[in-house]
């Protein structure tokens, strides 16, 4: 059970931050001198952004809660304050995660910031680049950094972590101007058209840092691609990737 409740914080998290890159991006990507950033479906994702903000910083305490549990082998140990800044101060896991969710404070407080005052272009790419912030701290807790923690190890993931969010963490910006009945479907297509310029060679960069990261992670030992979960993740991942970019 703490496994899975572990998961599930991981992938909340994950998928919130990425959808706050994605999307500030996509606000960027499809901007014109025409808009105004007054349309209606733009509002309604401004309106998710401090809910996918607020729920970064809560789903790394849960993994945090989840961490101390597996290692003392009790719940118990969430009520003791000394277990957890044992866990924070002397260990590794415990000082990336101060920085991860240090830059998720720091991405919490622009949000909130940047909801009150005027739509800018500029407003969305300072609040991408600070969305970009606990992607890389993320990619220090990685597979790839638990060998090795070096920039050679690191670079490769953080890219692939930001590289998603432009793609991947875009789609709720494209469904909503999709779904918005009062943008006329030429906006629609013309939006859709710019961004798709930059959808492709981004999915391409993707499964090519995706490719960098496993073979750092498998090191020459191709049959775990088949004989471990991650193996079959990837996979997975590949297979789902390489139709969509053909099409």
């Amino acid at each position: 059970m703490i496994d899975v409740i572990a998961a599930l914080a991981r992938w909340v998290q994950l998928v919130a931050n990425l959808a706050l890159l994605g999307s500030c991006l996509f606000l960027i990507i499809t901007s014109t001198a025409k808009r105004t950033y007054s349309e209606v479906w733009i509002r309604r994702l401004e309106c998710l952004f401090p809910w996918l903000a607020v729920s970064i910083p809560i789903g790394l305490l849960v993994i945090l809660a989840t961490t101390i549990v597996q290692v003392t082998g009790s719940a118990n140990s969430l009520g003791k304050y000394e277990v957890w800044l044992e866990l924070l101060g002397d260990t590794r896991v415990g000082q990336i995660w101060i920085l991860r969710f240090s830059a998720a404070i720091l991405l919490l407080l622009v949000i909130l910031y940047l909801c009150n005052v005027s739509r800018a272009r500029w407003r969305y790419a300072f609040c991408a680049v600070i969305a970009a912030l606990p992607l890389v701290a993320g990619s220090l807790a990685s597979h790839a950094a638990a060998e090795e923690l070096s920039v050679t190890a690191v670079m490769p993931y953080a890219l692939h972590l930001i590289l998603t969010g432009v793609w991947f963490g875009a789609l709720p910006a494209a469904i909503l101007l999709i779904l918005d009945k009062q943008n006329e479907t030429k906006n629609k297509f013309e939006a859709l058209k710019q961004f798709s310029s930059v959808a492709l060679p981004t999915m391409l960069l993707i499964i090519f840092t995706g490719l960098v990261v496993a073979d750092s992670i498998f090191d020459g030992y191709y049959a775990a691609l088949v004989a471990t979960s991650y193996g079959w993740f990837l996979s997975a991942k590949l297979f789902l990737l390489w139709p969509v970019n053909t099409i």
